[in-house]
Protein backbone atom coordinates (compact mmCIF):
# COMPACT_ATOMS: atom_id res chain seq x y z
CA UNK A 1 0.00 0.00 0.00
CA UNK A 2 0.75 3.44 -0.61
CA UNK A 3 0.41 6.39 1.93
CA UNK A 4 0.90 9.95 0.10
CA UNK A 5 0.29 13.22 1.79
CA UNK A 6 -2.14 11.75 4.60
CA UNK A 7 -2.50 13.07 8.12
CA UNK A 8 -2.90 10.67 11.38
CA UNK A 9 -3.45 13.04 14.39
CA UNK A 10 -5.28 11.96 18.20
CA UNK A 11 -5.71 8.09 16.91
CA UNK A 12 -5.97 5.78 19.84
CA UNK A 13 -5.42 1.45 19.82
CA UNK A 14 -6.75 -0.03 23.05
CA UNK A 15 -7.29 -3.67 23.33
CA UNK A 16 -10.87 -3.61 23.14
CA UNK A 17 -13.12 -2.22 20.25
CA UNK A 18 -16.72 -2.71 20.29
CA UNK A 19 -17.92 -3.98 16.92
CA UNK A 20 -22.08 -3.85 15.99
CA UNK A 21 -22.41 -7.30 17.21
CA UNK A 22 -20.81 -6.41 20.72
CA UNK A 23 -17.90 -8.57 20.21
CA UNK A 24 -14.61 -7.18 21.59
CA UNK A 25 -11.56 -7.03 19.67
CA UNK A 26 -8.43 -5.35 19.26
CA UNK A 27 -4.82 -5.35 19.84
CA UNK A 28 -3.76 -2.13 21.52
CA UNK A 29 -0.94 -1.99 18.71
CA UNK A 30 -0.89 0.69 15.75
CA UNK A 31 -2.18 3.80 16.92
CA UNK A 32 -2.21 5.23 13.57
CA UNK A 33 -1.30 2.23 11.42
CA UNK A 34 -1.01 -1.30 11.76
CA UNK A 35 0.82 -3.05 8.92
CA UNK A 36 -0.18 -7.27 9.03
CA UNK A 37 2.42 -9.57 8.52
CA UNK A 38 3.99 -10.32 4.82
CA UNK A 39 2.46 -6.91 3.82
CA UNK A 40 4.63 -3.73 2.66
CA UNK A 41 3.44 -0.20 3.17
CA UNK A 42 5.60 2.93 1.46
CA UNK A 43 4.99 6.07 2.91
CA UNK A 44 5.33 9.74 1.78
CA UNK A 45 5.38 13.82 3.24
CA UNK A 46 2.80 12.32 5.78
CA UNK A 47 2.22 13.36 9.47
CA UNK A 48 1.72 11.09 12.24
CA UNK A 49 1.25 13.15 15.57
CA UNK A 50 -0.47 12.91 18.91
CA UNK A 51 -1.60 9.48 18.38
CA UNK A 52 -1.72 6.72 21.09
CA UNK A 53 -1.33 2.23 21.64
CA UNK A 54 -2.59 0.84 24.72
CA UNK A 55 1.25 -1.68 24.16
CA UNK A 56 3.58 -1.04 20.97
CA UNK A 57 3.62 1.42 17.96
CA UNK A 58 1.59 4.49 18.74
CA UNK A 59 2.30 5.92 15.21
CA UNK A 60 3.16 2.54 13.35
CA UNK A 61 3.13 -0.65 14.36
CA UNK A 62 4.61 -3.43 11.32
CA UNK A 63 4.89 -7.44 11.95
CA UNK A 64 8.10 -7.56 10.36
CA UNK A 65 8.06 -11.15 9.48
CA UNK A 66 6.62 -13.62 6.49
CA UNK A 67 8.54 -11.89 3.61
CA UNK A 68 6.66 -8.69 3.36
CA UNK A 69 9.21 -5.56 3.78
CA UNK A 70 7.63 -3.35 6.34
CA UNK A 71 7.54 0.22 6.13
CA UNK A 72 9.35 2.09 3.92
CA UNK A 73 9.73 5.90 4.26
CA UNK A 74 10.76 7.87 0.80
CA UNK A 75 10.31 11.39 2.18
CA UNK A 76 8.93 14.17 3.89
CA UNK A 77 7.27 12.11 6.80
CA UNK A 78 7.45 13.38 10.20
CA UNK A 79 5.84 12.16 13.58
CA UNK A 80 5.52 13.98 16.93
CA UNK A 81 3.91 13.03 20.44
CA UNK A 82 3.28 9.40 19.88
CA UNK A 83 3.33 7.64 23.17
CA UNK A 84 2.18 4.19 24.42
CA UNK A 85 -0.42 4.75 27.19
CA UNK A 86 -0.58 1.37 28.46
CA UNK A 87 1.37 -0.40 31.34
CA UNK A 88 4.58 0.63 29.65
CA UNK A 89 3.79 3.73 29.48
CA UNK A 90 7.05 5.83 30.36
CA UNK A 91 9.41 2.84 30.02
CA UNK A 92 11.25 4.03 26.67
CA UNK A 93 8.33 1.96 24.27
CA UNK A 94 7.06 5.50 22.99
CA UNK A 95 7.73 5.71 19.43
CA UNK A 96 7.95 8.71 16.52
CA UNK A 97 7.99 6.53 13.71
CA UNK A 98 8.09 2.46 13.01
CA UNK A 99 8.04 0.23 15.69
CA UNK A 100 8.65 -3.65 14.00
CA UNK A 101 7.66 -5.79 16.56
CA UNK A 102 10.09 -8.75 14.94
CA UNK A 103 12.98 -6.71 15.71
CA UNK A 104 11.39 -4.67 18.99
CA UNK A 105 12.86 -1.82 17.93
CA UNK A 106 11.76 1.76 16.76
CA UNK A 107 12.70 3.56 13.75
CA UNK A 108 12.07 6.91 13.94
CA UNK A 109 10.90 9.94 11.59
CA UNK A 110 12.35 13.56 11.38
CA UNK A 111 10.41 15.71 14.21
CA UNK A 112 7.36 17.83 12.88
CA UNK A 113 7.92 21.87 12.85
CA UNK A 114 5.23 23.84 14.79
CA UNK A 115 2.29 24.08 12.72
CA UNK A 116 3.64 21.35 10.57
CA UNK A 117 0.53 18.96 11.08
CA UNK A 118 -2.32 21.42 11.42
CA UNK A 119 -5.80 20.54 10.66
CA UNK A 120 -7.78 23.25 8.41
CA UNK A 121 -11.07 24.05 9.79
CA UNK A 122 -12.43 25.20 6.61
Amino acid sequence: MMVVSSRFIGNVATPFFDSSDNIEQGSGVGGAIMNSAGATMVLSDCCLVDNAAETDGPAIWTAGVDGGAGVAEVGGTCAANNAVTGPDAGAGRDCNGVFDQAQNSCSPFNACGEGVCSVSTM
